[in-house]
């Protein structure tokens, strides 16, 4: 019996050792290969990938679990199928699965870290050059991004993580659906300068804006109305200020174009562009309720 137990442990010893050294030799050649500047053979994603039948496909690569359910109980705020690796080598068998239109991946992991991992998915994965990867790390910081575009990542999200960093980066990196479009020439990071990089405030802003455009629109449609164009002017003249500021550059623009020919008391021509500034002014406050409410 006692050489029975002997036997069977040395036998699970052996077992165990073996995968360790198959997996050691497994990352020491895929480094070897990027040192030697050696073009490992690209394996393509086989046909017949599965999509996601819900909502855009996401793909959550850390080693910390807690991490990645922070993050997907941020993500799960939006309509995505969401799956999850805790390592480099284990999103392999997912990316050969599934087609994913975004893709996180921590920077600090046992084994492959996060350079490598992207590399490894890229060459032996197949993920196409368009699929956009995030860098997530408690390293890594907003003001480093042009450095990691240069590794080719997309973007990157610092740890801890915030809300509305995550949500920006999702809205400018995932499909979009023709309801979720952008405003026209928005820009977040401009609204964000203008104030001084205060996201709190500015978020705030954005939310009171859009919901204090239904009142507002509907002002603009009793003056135009009455014919009322010095009124109407003064009011298209705050929403144009408040929209350049907030970076809302296309409303900014249709609004100043309203204020130049109100004043002008050009009631025939605002009478005209009137619907397409209510089009932009609607799609921006759907935009920004939904992004930062």
């Amino acid at each position: 019996m006692v050489q029975f137990l002997i036997g069977f442990w040395c036998g699970c010893m052996a077992t165990i050792l073996v995968g360790c050294i198959a997996f050691s030799n497994r990352i020491r050649q895929f480094k070897e290969e990027k040192e030697a500047g050696v073009e490992p053979k690209k394996e393509a994603q086989p046909e017949g990938v599965a999509g996601c039948p819900e909502g855009p496909c996401v793909l959550l690569v850390d080693d910390s679990k807690l991490s990645r359910t922070v993050l997907k109980e941020l993500l799960g705020k939006h309509e995505l199928d969401i799956y999850e690796a805790g390592s480099g080598t284990e999103s392999l068998k997912l990316v050969k699965e599934h087609s994913f239109d975004l893709i996180f991946i921590d920077q600090h992991m046992p084994g492959m870290n996060g350079d490598e991992t992207l590399q490894y998915l890229r060459e032996r994965g197949g993920i196409p050059d368009d699929v956009p990867v995030v860098a997530v790390g408690s390293t890594v910081r907003k003001e480093h991004e042009e450095e990691y575009r240069g590794k080719g990542y997309a973007a990157c999200l610092g740890k801890p993580l915030q809300e509305n960093r995550l949500n920006e980066i999702l809205a400018r990196l995932l499909p979009k659906k023709e309801t979720d479009e952008k405003p026209e020439d928005f820009s977040y990071r401009k609204g964000l300068t203008n104030f001084d990089g205060n996201e709190e405030v500015y978020r705030e802003t954005l939310v009171l804006f859009a919901d204090l455009w239904e009142e507002r629109k509907e002002q603009l449609r009793q003056f135009l109305e009455e014919g009322n164009m010095p009124e109407y002017a003064i009011l298209i003249h705050a929403i144009k200020g408040d929209a350049r500021t907030l970076g809302a550059e296309g409303l900014g623009e249709l609004a100043y174009a309203q204020e130049l020919q109100a004043k002008a008391g050009d009631g025939e021509a605002v009478e005209k562009g009137f619907a397409k500034v209510m089009r932009e002014g609607d799609k921006t406050a759907e935009y920004l309720k939904r992004m930062y409410s």
